[in-house]
């Protein structure tokens, strides 16, 4: 039995049918005990008001009686009143309390009635009433009338049967309707109840509770399936991970079975761009490292070292590419690609791109030629640098599926030149092999080819079309393309000019009268031998890059002075020379120092006057970094590690620019420093070395071992690495990231500076790491790797020392 009402009172409709019994009752309750008090109450003072009525009205009467003592007059008084229901007895006192005229029916003594003062009163069943008789203002007597109470508690008694009656059949009919109306409770909860069982049997999250009713149980049923596509949304992310993780097992299997059939994942085509990009990638790291390993070899003569150089660079640009590709292609996908629209002078930018293409196409025996059509404009308002990058794509594409002996034709022509939107044609034409239109629908998608046999025949990436495609539409031009099998292809891009107004417009123009535009590919990256003039301030920190553009401004023939932060490149800016000239021409700020970084230095220099040009100097090289550089105020912005070439002749353009001395500021003494700062060498002191141990391995060359002019300077960074080693590995035991990534960070801008790109990106992601709580186990690992790398590096000091 226990058990059984167990059950029935676990269900939620009996507790709630029990809930509302109870309360409902309770009220019910109430509410008649109140309702049969207040009657009882109100049916009293009813009675006594209507007593109180007669007796007034009797006293009144039986005044005349009992002044002139006619007690016959008086009892007829009496016996009318007494004939009213519900009064048994009357009596008149006189005014010394003897009883005048008594009338009772109820077969009680009227000597039982007694003068009492005015005044009602309830004695047992009954209830007295006195009313003092008045004769001219003068109390004479005094009228006592009794009123039998027992209709009167019938009346009561009758009422509350009636009204527990009424409760009754009030909770029987709440009982009803509430058992009827339980389901508008109990299904929406079994409904839940239902799917919470459903899915803890089966853990299928995507079934969902139908919703009933738009109440509190709506917004529950609401919520519950909002619960449940959360869960079931995390589910599938778990389990794509799961499969991501599969899938990457699967790859690194497949990379030791070559033959092994990539047609089963459903990511095939980035598995086999990145099966393409090893390729491309290994290709030239081949030659850069068997070249490399020539160039340590003391028999190997200088010509054939030279050639080896060459061969090296030539590699590390085309490596170069790819990695640019791959960057771009990123970007991209990012949103953060960014083209700008400049002055660019047509022709020489044409004769510059096919300069540079033309060496492959002789390679091949492919004869690379540039037809003008027409009126040509001047100069265009586009982007000169992607402009330079599709055009060679397209070329270098034409170039690659063309045949020994077949053309590729550069036609260069300008449409709607009259109009509000002219438009540059610049078709590539070639003899090539052509494509099918199956092969055409899958042109300018990234990380494929038109056919996946031609990686395998003529290498490649598969992003060059896709990068083309969109700086085009960037630019708000368009690219199309027709092609047959075996007939070549025609690869059209539309390009807008700009306003042509203002512009020449130049007739039958010809390559040839263009010639001395052409700069031979081999030459194209010479290192500057033009001598300037200009004073700098430089401002950096990091001791390293200190020495190094020191080194290349003075080679250059810029007098260069130093400071470590951007309060002293305040300072210093404002000093004079004799004669109240400006004590710099050019300021190149760094924009990460300690005391004061580059941004709040310039904003300050900017704030007070001063208005020479300012170059940003930073190792970040993403987008909106120029932009931050220019709102604080720099002319322009390059990027860390330093291009020689690009850097001095920024300095000299912004120099030449510049006319006219500045207005010092009001406070200009305030900010004269005390004394010149000392030269590099004294700043950076000497460096401890450290010997470290020697690994196995083949050693890593700076990208400047083939520049005598740069030997020192590289084996004095290659003198301090030890010591840099030591400063890490100290940092990491002390658990000390801050200053661990202080000393990556430093590590990361010196040694791409001095041709170490690898240690750069190394240390960057130590860096990276030091300064993310979250993944200090990976620091031991970057870290020794650093140091294998660094060891590699010093190398090179070991095989010199041993030949010389």
């Amino acid at each position: 039995m226990l058990c059984l009402f167990n059950k029935i009172y676990s269900r939620v409709s009996i507790k709630l049918l029990l809930l509302l019994l109870i309360t409902s009752g309770f009220a019910v309750a109430v509410v008649a005990a109140t309702l049969a008090i207040a009657n009882g109450n109100t049916l009293r003072d009813v009675e006594r008001e209507s007593v109180r009525s007669q007796a007034s009205i009797v006293a009144m009467d039986a005044a005349a009686a009992v002044s002139f003592q006619d007690t016959a007059a008086c009892d007829d008084t009496l016996i009318a009143l007494v004939a009213q229901p519900n009064i048994t007895g009357a009596t008149v006192f006189l005014t010394d309390g003897a009883p005048f005229s008594r009338q009772h029916t109820d077969g009680r003594s009227a000597d039982k009635l007694y003068y009492f003062e005015t005044g009602t009163r309830i004695e047992a069943s009954q209830m007295l009433h006195s009313e003092p008789v008045v004769q001219d203002g003068d109390v004479i007597g005094q009228l006592i009338v009794r009123v039998d109470l027992a209709t009167l508690s019938n009346r009561l008694r009758s009422n509350t049967v009636l009204a527990g009656l009424v409760s009754i059949v009030a909770i029987a009919l709440t009982t009803l309707i509430a058992w009827r109306l339980r389901g508008v409770i109990e299904k929406p909860i079994s409904e839940l109840v239902s799917v919470a069982d459903h899915v803890y049997n089966t853990k299928d999250y995507t079934v969902r509770a139908k919703k009933i009713s738009n109440d509190e149980f709506g917004k529950l049923t609401t919520q519950f399936n909002a619960m449940l596509a959360r869960i079931e949304t995390h589910d599938a992310k778990l389990q794509e991970a799961n499969d991501t993780l599969e899938q990457r097992v699967h790859e690194r299997t497949a990379e030791l079975e070559v033959e092994r059939d990539r047609a089963e994942t459903a990511n095939r085509a980035k598995s086999q761009f990145l099966a393409n990009m090893s390729h491309e990638i290994r290709t030239p790291m081949t030659a850069i490292i068997g070249f490399s390993d020539l160039l340590i070899d003391p028999d190997q003569s200088a010509s054939e070292r030279l050639d080896a150089v060459q061969t090296v660079r030539r590699n590390g640009q085309h490596l170069l590419s790819i990695i640019n590709d791959i960057l771009d292609i990123s970007k991209i996908e990012a949103g953060m690609m960014t083209v700008e629209k400049i002055q660019a002078d047509l022709i020489p930018l044409i004769a510059d791109i096919t300069s540079l293409s033309r060496a492959k196409a002789a390679e091949r025996q492919i004869d690379l030629a540039v037809d003008y059509r027409g009126q040509i404009p001047q100069q265009i308002q586009t982007d000169p640098t992607r402009v330079r990058q599709m055009v060679m794509n397209l070329i270098n594409n034409a170039i690659k599926f063309t045949d020994p002996g077949g053309s590729v034709r550069l036609v260069i022509s300008l449409e709607k030149a009259t109009s509000n939107d002219p438009l540059l044609h610049i078709d590539i034409i070639d003899t090539g092999i052509g494509m099918t239109p199956d092969q055409l629908s899958k042109l300018f998608k990234p990380f494929t080819q038109a056919d996946e046999t031609m990686t395998r025949r003529f290498g490649g990436t598969g992003l060059g079309l896709a990068i083309t495609r969109h700086l085009t539409e960037m630019l708000g031009g368009s690219i199309d393309v027709t092609s047959s099998p075996g007939q070549g292809s025609t690869f059209a891009l539309r390009l807008p000019t700009g306003p042509l107004e203002d512009v020449t417009l130049l007739s039958s123009v010809r390559e040839s009268d263009y010639g001395h535009l052409m700069v031979p590919p081999e030459h194209a990256r010479t290192q500057e031998t033009t001598r300037y003039a200009g004073r700098v301030l430089l401002a950096e920190d990091g001791p390293d890059n200190q020495r190094l553009i020191r080194h290349v401004l003075a080679k250059a023939g810029y007098d260069v002075v130093v400071v470590e932060n951007g309060k002293l490149a305040t300072e210093h800016a404002w000093r004079d020379q004799p004669g109240g000239q400006p004590a710099f021409d050019i300021i190149l700020m760094d924009m990460q120092m300690p005391v004061m970084d580059g941004y709040t230095a310039v904003s300050k220099l900017r704030q007070t006057g001063y208005k020479l040009p300012i170059i940003a100097l930073t190792a970040h090289a993403m987008a909106g970094d120029r932009e931050r550089c220019i709102n604080a105020g720099c002319d322009e912005y390059t990027t860390k590690p330093i291009d020689r070439a690009k850097l001095t002749g920024m300095i000299q353009e912004f120099i030449t620019k510049f006319e006219g001395p500045i207005d010092p500021p009001p406070d200009a003494q305030s900010h004269a420093p005390e004394a010149a700062p000392q030269p590099v060498e004294k700043q950076l002191g000497t460096p401890k070395p450290t010997d470290l141990s020697t690994p196995n391995e083949r050693v890593l060359l700076s990208e400047f071992a083939d520049d005598p002019t740069m030997a020192e300077l590289v084996e004095m960074f290659l003198s301090e690495l030890p010591e840099r080693i030591v400063n890490i590995e100290r940092a990491l035991r002390e658990e000390d990231l801050h200053r661990l990534a202080t000393f990556a960070h430093q590590l990361k801008g010196a040694a791409g500076g001095y041709g170490y790109p690898d240690i750069t990106e190394l240390a960057r992601a130590v860096e990276a790491d030091a300064r993310d709580e979250n993944e200090i186990m990976k620091l031991s690992e970057g870290i020794g790797e650093l140091k294998e790398l660094c060891e590699r590096a010093r190398l090179a000091l070991t095989k010199e020392a041993a030949q010389s």
